[in-house]
This record gives C-alpha cells, structure tokens and sequence, in this order.
C-alpha cells in the first residue's frame, strides 16, 4: 500500500525541487538565466506524487518549499535544492513524512537529470507505523522546463516525469512492497521564482 513513499527521489521527491531538456520555445535548454544574482525558492503547481514501485500504491503531498539555494553569477548549468515535502498522505490516508540525512541535496542539470544525494547521505520516507523506505545516491531522469511569465515575473516551471530511482524497504510485505525496487517514480510539477539581494521578484529563465 505505502511502497509509494519511496519515490522521492525525490524528488523527490522534490525532491524534492529540479533540470532540463526543453524550454518554452522547444530548443534545448543550455542555462538556467537571472537577470542579477538571485535567491531561489521553490513551491508546488499541483500535488507531489510518490509510488515506491510501478503500478504500485501512492503517496500524494500538497506542498513543498526548499531551503535557499541561489544563482551567484547570472547563469547556471545546474540548480541544488534541500526540499521539504509537506501534508503528505498515502493509502487509506496515513500520514507519511521524508527526512534527508547527511546533508542529502537534490542537483538539477541542463541535461534533464535529477542526482540525488550526489554528496552523499540519504532520505527516508516513512508512512507512520507502516513503512520505512531509504533512497541512496543516485541519478535519475527526466526533468523539463518551461519559462512563464514575462519580465520581472518571470519563473519556470519544472515537470519532473522521474523514473528509475532505486530504495530499499525496511519493512516488506503485503502493505510495504518488496525489500528493494528500481521502479520508483515521482511527478507533479513545481514553480521556481527568482529574488534579489533586495527581496524583489526578479525574471528567471532557461535559455
């Protein structure tokens, strides 16, 4: 039932969250582009959906936030984010949580790649009083990008349509899964916003 949480991944989980293969116009992403150096923060278009193996039982969370992550120059080929996945509930409406270990960040490139953990340490997802699934360093894909908005209120918006990601399961059986996977997957996409040193919403693209 919750194998779900594992999924993470990341993304995230979320992951959570992020990187890129198309932009808005339909070229290839080459940067992710600010028109100064900019604080990075992160939120959720839709519900973050979690399945530990394919076809299996789903973990939903409603929201996400990150740690500040920043563009120090203008331009960046990769983007790492300390996501937080938040009102997270899977089957039969248990609560799940996800914690990340050893300063486990998610990295997005331009390539479309989502590394997890690529520093080392780890995530856990836990589904209270079920399952426990754990997500080691790896990388994972595909992630897209889009531009919205114009000028200033520019933002893109990232669609992780994530597969692949590998966990294992401390607690297998019937509800849980099997004690490992290499089918987890994650989608539901996210809204990356640009601020300067000012707090004021700067444009934010992929070119």
């Amino acid at each position: 039932m919750n194998r779900t949480l594992k999924v993470l991944g990341l993304a995230l989980t979320s992951v959570l969250v992020f990187s890129a293969v198309v932009a808005a116009s339909a070229s290839a992403t080459t940067t992710f582009t600010a028109e100064s150096p900019a604080t990075l923060t992160v939120s959720a278009n839709e519900t973050q959906v979690f399945s530990y193996t394919a076809g299996g039982a789903q973990v939903k969370c409603t929201g996400v936030s990150a740690d500040e992550t920043a563009i120090s120059g203008t331009s960046a080929t990769e983007i790492t984010v300390h996501p937080t996945f938040t009102g997270c509930i899977g089957p039969g409406g248990i609560t799940g949580h996800t914690t990340y270990n050893g300063g486990c960040d998610l990295l997005f490139t331009v390539s479309g790649q989502v590394h997890i953990c690529p520093n080392g340490g780890s995530i856990t997802m836990v589904v209270t009083g079920l399952c426990t699934y754990h997500l080691g360093p790896q990388t994972v894909s595909t992630v897209t990008y889009d531009n919205i908005g114009s000028g200033t209120t520019r933002e893109i918006k990232l669609t992780p349509s994530v597969t692949g990601i590998s966990a294992t399961n401390t607690n297998p059986g019937f509800l849980c899964g099997p004690e490992s996977s290499t089918t987890g997957t994650y989608s539901g996409s996210l809204t990356i916003t640009g601020e300067n040193g000012a707090g004021q919403h700067i444009g934010l693209s992929t070119d």
